[in-house]
């Protein structure tokens, strides 16, 4: 990669362990061996509402499950930091973890096919692997008994709505947090 990007990476490896320890705690041990470059942490700051935006004050919840991926779980992930908004569900599929100029084009040496591939790696601040594991969902919901009752609503040919909380334990979860957040009012 440095020969495609040599304005990328840093001349020298950083000191993780003594410059960021927090940073350093998180990581991968393979980080700290020769085949890696650098690690680089990238951040966003300074996001926030117009001056003349519309200020709601309400609670924002994002629903998720294992169909979550790409832009979608890149959202979910930056609500879920932020704490934008309260992220409810199943894990997300991932591949939402990083910047699209991150990808590098490749020349496949027989077929002389070009293909483009990421070569970093997206971490999520516990150190995990975001592309691996996608976003985990603050309030996790996890239900095989609503499961069972789709599956079996489907095999005798029932007209399913969409959005229906008996079928949609993530919904249901969302909906009762709604409920019982106004009931404490």
């Amino acid at each position: 990669m440095r020969k495609m990007l040599p304005d990328y990476f840093p001349v020298e490896k950083p000191d993780y362990e003594g410059e960021f320890p927090e940073f350093a705690a998180v990581l991968p041990p393979e980080v700290f061996t020769d085949d890696y470059a650098a690690v680089v942490r990238e951040s966003v700051t300074g996001i926030g509402p117009d001056d003349d935006s519309i200020r709601y004050s309400g609670k924002i919840f994002v629903l998720t499950d294992t169909s979550t991926f790409s832009a979608a779980d890149e959202f979910a992930s930056f609500c879920k930091q932020t704490k934008w908004a309260t992220v409810i569900g199943s894990f997300t599929a991932g591949g939402g973890g990083g910047p699209h100029h991150h990808l590098v084009p490749l020349v496949l040496p027989n077929s002389r096919m070009v293909i483009y591939f990421p070569f970093a790696l997206s971490l999520e601040p516990d150190g995990r692997s975001h592309d691996e594991f996608g976003t985990t969902p603050d309030i996790y919901v996890a239900d095989r008994e609503t499961f069972v009752k789709y599956v079996n609503a489907l095999i005798k040919g029932e007209k399913l709505r969409s959005l229906d909380p008996e079928l949609d334990p993530v919904l249901r979860e969302c909906l009762r947090i709604i409920r019982g957040s106004a009931q404490a009012k």
